[in-house]
């Protein structure tokens, strides 16, 4: 008798630790995953040891497509040694601080996700087949790199012109950087809305011709706007000695 309880509670838990693994898997199955937080594995070369090529471009993360909880990833940047240099957890308070001049991450674009969606952009320089080397801190000499892998579902790499051109909404110093009326042409007489929406058609070398209207609840897209308001276009300066000029707009 003994003997038969004893074999019933051990199934009992043994089905209890079943379903609990289930129910893990269901909730984490098809989520991309960066890479862990750990030294590279055997098969890889450290970037000390790979062999690069010069790349331009910018990458950037491209988590926020992928239906992915607060929970579900962190991001790793390595340093070139192949070990962790930067871990970084969406649910961890220091992402407030994790960014600024006295530090060593200071991207093209890093936003913790209190003003816009979570988001980081590194300028690309260089690409080994494992890994992408990058700016970490855009405004240091000599500028601090950091490498993120290639095979991170987290991240992806962009060409500048797709860069410029996946921008839904356009802020620039309209002073320093005013609408032309051709790449490198003469200034144009323009008058934005209060709220404008600013849209990148077209790019042209370090230019990109712009249209913009008024920011409406349901967004116009950029044929929409060519084709009814063909007066509100020009040309901007999107890159100047390699300087960006250029950044997403945020309401």
């Amino acid at each position: 008798m003994a003997y038969i309880l004893m074999v019933s509670v051990l199934l009992m838990l043994g089905c209890g630790a079943g379903t609990g693994q289930i129910a893990e898997s269901k909730t984490t199955e098809g989520l991309p995953k960066s890479p862990a937080a750990q030294n590279i594995s055997a098969d890889k070369k450290s970037p000390r040891e790979s062999s690069f090529e010069d790349a331009e471009g910018v990458v950037v993360f491209d988590g926020s497509g992928n239906e992915l909880k607060s929970t579900d990833w962190r991001i790793t940047l390595y340093g070139e040694d192949g070990a962790p240099w930067r871990v970084i957890d969406y649910n961890d308070d220091s992402l407030e601080s994790l960014e600024g001049e006295e530090g060593d991450f200071f991207p093209m674009l890093f936003s913790n996700g209190n003003k816009r969606d979570f988001g980081i952009e590194l300028r690309l320089v260089r690409r080994s087949d494992d890994w992408f080397e990058v700016i970490a801190h855009e405004s240091r000499e000599p500028k601090t790199r950091a490498y993120i892998r290639t095979d991170d579902p987290l991240f992806k790499a962009l060409g500048w012109e797709e860069w410029v051109m996946v921008h839904k909404n356009l802020t620039f110093d309209r002073l320093t950087n005013p609408v032309l009326d051709s790449p490198d042409g003469a200034p144009k007489a323009v008058a934005f809305a209060e709220m404008p929406l600013i849209k990148p058609d077209k790019v042209s070398g370090e230019w990109v011709l712009v249209r913009w209207t008024q920011m409406e609840p349901d967004e116009p897209s950029v044929d929409w706007i060519r084709k009814n308001l063909p007066e509100n276009s020009g040309w901007i300066r999107w890159r100047k000695d390699g300087k960006i000029l250029i950044s997403e707009y945020y309401p």
